[in-house]
């Protein structure tokens, strides 16, 4: 794997999904080992025969953690509490909705309502056997029956659905002048995902290297600008990040924030970390 990866998403082109008949997909990383990924995902309006075809379908997934922040459109979907609960409860995502979703949630779709504007979704996911054709998901996507569910007897969990309009900023815990909303906590199975919010014309008062950890970590860039520098071993490049850039990296590259390195002032996505400085 690349030590880091930066991506001008919207300079990218959509590919069909090869999990998801009918989705398009910008996949910026994938572990094959794991098959963890991140990726942007789009639903065309319309869509879910492709996959149900006119049917109740539900599931859920043994382990993998799934996360994702909805950039425009809407997606509805199906959540329900537990096998018996085979009514469900609509749910939708549309823009600027985050769901933070453990396993053994179940979820699905009905025939109807489908996607009137369709929906283009920031999504990472902590392993593989999500999508109904990845090879890893007969083991990790389990279907529940709308009948015959007897039996299954599980502990099963609930997703959480945020509008980041409604989460109020929060001063960052380091960085004097910054803000910070928390999406996601760090768990067992997932790291930390931070909205950070940098003001116009911002400065470090000093050399601001985002703090080393083993795991990889992304930003995404919400809106506005940022101004990185990124050293793999001897080499520096200097990397302007403009709305919807996602740059990624793993140890011992180093990613630190320039001077005046917002003129505009930015709000990033951050996993795995939320930008504080140190070694």
């Amino acid at each position: 794997m690349a030590n880091y990866n930066h991506f001008q998403t919207e300079q990218m082109p959509w590919k069909p999904d090869p999990g998801i008949p009918g989705f398009l997909v910008k996949r910026f990383f994938t572990d094959p080992d794991t098959g963890q990924f991140t990726e942007i995902h789009y639903v065309p309006p319309g869509w879910g025969d492709e996959v149900i075809e006119g049917k109740r379908y539900r599931h859920y997934h043994r382990s993998v953690y799934e996360r994702a922040l909805c950039l425009f459109g809407d997606f509805p979907h199906w959540e329900f509490r537990n096998p018996a609960d085979t009514e469900g409860e609509l749910k939708a995502l549309r823009t600027g909705i985050f769901m933070d979703r453990p396993p053994l949630t179940i979820h699905g779709l009905f025939p109807q309502p489908k996607s009137i504007a369709g929906a283009a979704t920031l999504a990472w996911n902590t392993g593989g056997g999500t999508s109904v054709e990845d090879p890893r998901a007969k083991d990790e996507t389990i279907e529940v029956p709308f009948e015959n569910f007897h039996g299954i007897n599980l502990e099963f969990t609930s997703p959480r659905f945020t509008h980041l309009a409604d989460m109020p900023w929060q001063p960052h815990p380091t960085v004097t002048g910054w803000k910070q909303k928390v999406l996601g906590t760090r768990n067992t199975l997932a790291p930390e995902a931070v909205m950070v919010s940098i003001p116009p014309d911002w400065t470090p008062k000093q050399a601001h290297v985002v703090s080393a950890a083993s795991e990889r970590r992304w930003i995404f860039l919400f809106s506005g600008d940022l101004t990185v520098t990124v050293k793999d071993g001897a080499q520096k490049t200097r990397i302007a990040l403009r709305e919807q850039d996602y740059l990624d990296w793993l140890p011992p590259v180093e990613v630190s924030l320039e001077p005046n390195a917002s003129a505009g002032g930015a709000v990033v996505l951050c996993v795995a970390h939320n930008l504080t400085a140190g070694k």
